[in-house]
């Protein structure tokens, strides 16, 4: 991103560095779920997530070598599924609302199949609000330790079972 002001449909939004491997943005004022769903849809080249206070992040590309291990566990987390039967897989590009109000797109992430089958079609075409019951990190080398261990508390407070942190 080209730092500076920007605007982003009727929401004002302001770029800041941030000390990890994306860039946060403060909307200003806050932008509801429909603003930020729709700041998504028109900024679809990027990855994009938000916290409980509204900080937007930008998190870049993964690189060669990120890529391949997100690949690797996402592959393995599907085989295990497949011969389970329990539930659905996601990859990095799906984006989940948390009852924090934070907006999460982890590396790789499961849902059981009771919650996948809660909702409705209407909630599948769309970016779901629920909680996956399982989840997968793959540190970069640029993310911070104390940053991510952070997050993944604030994501078990949103009753997400177990979650791994690889690096």
């Amino acid at each position: 991103m080209d730092g500076g002001k920007r605007m982003a449909s009727n929401w004002e939004v302001i770029l800041t560095p941030f000390l990890s491997d994306g860039e946060m943005l403060h909307a200003l004022p806050k932008m509801s779920d429909e603003a930020f769903d729709e700041f998504c849809f028109s900024n679809s080249e990027f990855r994009i997530e938000q916290d409980p206070q509204g900080n937007i992040f930008i998190m870049p590309l993964s690189s060669y070598k990120l890529g391949s291990i997100e690949a690797e566990l996402i592959g393995n987390l599907g085989l295990w599924d497949r011969r389970t039967k329990l539930g659905k897989v996601f990859s990095s590009s799906t984006l989940f609302k948390l009852p924090d109000g934070s907006k999460r797109m982890p590396d790789a992430a499961w849902i059981s199949l009771e919650k996948h089958n809660s909702l409705s079609e209407k909630e599948r075409k769309s970016f779901a609000r629920i909680v996956p019951d399982f989840v997968i990190e793959v540190r970069s080398p640029s993310d911070r330790l104390k940053t991510l261990q952070t997050q993944n508390a604030q994501d078990l407070d949103c009753q997400r079972r177990p979650s791994r942190l690889a690096h």
